[in-house]
């Protein structure tokens, strides 16, 4: 690394600097380094974080394929397992759909986000990748023109910049490389008209597994423990909570809540959130007249509170 002309922020390079060591980053990290193409990859947590933190865990077909056509999926073959079933419940009644025996008898894989982060760190790591650990991306400036570079912060605070021939932005819907977009950028987003709000949950002892949606709150989860089970057990048992309604770790910046309590305008909420996403957040639940019934705590998906939805 080489001081800045100011004197304020060392500089350093890469031919492709990668925002994010989530499995897209890692992935296309893994591709650049067996490509040698010279890349680094800025992640903002630590190495512990991401090997721990616990995202989601079902692989679709089409991403085990490209995992496996690039030599990435040793790992969820050997501990992942197939799953191809799920059952709807409510108090009507239940629906049990085995959708891996239709159509294509595709099954989604079970591999948890964090071994996969896991497995492809090592892989990354041994081939050679350079890879900055908290690191915190702030900024993608010229963005839209020949010379983009990265301000971001490094772990003692002081700031550095990373000059780049393309800058790939993995990094989120909150991260540093949206942010940055030109006003002019073209923009792709489908909506399709459903959102989800999984429940935290405790494995069923009978025998018949559920998916259950529920808006109230559930014990903590754990993976199930049949390593031979095709369908993921869950179950959903509700307990007090010291805010009446639900409580939301929002990856939707905070419109699922919002229309849970729009529906149901007698009770409160929580939404739990990471800081730089509060403010959104506000915005959208002010949008839907019910931001005054929401109280706002910090955490993230993987950080639920022991009786908080996810």
């Amino acid at each position: 690394m080489a001081e800045d002309q100011n004197g304020l922020a060392s500089r350093a390079s890469a031919d492709v600097v990668v925002l994010g060591a989530g499995p897209a980053g890692l992935v296309l990290g893994n591709l650049l380094v067996a490509a040698g193409i010279d890349c680094v990859v800025l992640e903002r947590a630590t190495r512990s974080r991401i090997r721990a933190r616990a995202k989601a865990g079902f692989l679709a077909p089409n991403t085990v394929r490209i995992l496996d056509r690039h030599g990435l999926a040793d790992g969820l073959h050997r501990d992942g397992r197939s799953h191809g079933a799920c059952e709807f419940r409510t108090p009507d009644g239940g629906f049990r759909l085995e959708y891996g025996d239709l159509g294509r008898g595709e099954r989604h894989t079970v591999y948890p986000q964090q071994n996969l982060v896991t497995d492809l760190l090592e892989r990354y790591v041994d081939a050679g990748g350079q890879i900055r650990f908290s690191t915190e991306a702030l900024a993608v400036h010229d963005a839209d023109g020949t010379h983009p570079h990265v301000s971001a912060r490094e772990p003692d605070g002081r700031p550095v910049r990373w000059d780049a021939r393309y800058v790939a932005g993995c990094d989120g819907r909150h991260g540093a490389a949206r942010r940055s977009l030109p006003p002019d950028a073209v923009r792709h987003h489908h909506d399709h008209g459903v959102s989800r709000l999984a429940c935290s949950p405790r494995p069923r002892p009978a025998s018949t597994p559920s998916a259950t949606p529920s808006t109230t709150a559930a014990s903590p989860g754990t993976w199930p423990a049949d390593p031979r089970s095709r369908a993921t057990t869950w179950s959903v048992d509700a307990v007090p909570l010291p805010t009446p309604g639900p409580r939301s770790a929002s990856g939707t910046n905070g419109e699922l809540l919002g229309r849970i309590l729009t529906a149901c305008p007698s009770l409160r909420g929580t939404l739990i959130e990471r800081p730089h996403a509060f403010e959104a957040a506000r915005r959208s639940l002010g949008s839907m007249e019910c931001g005054a019934r929401c109280d706002y705590r910090s955490g993230d998906f993987a950080d639920v509170p022991h009786g908080g939805d996810v």
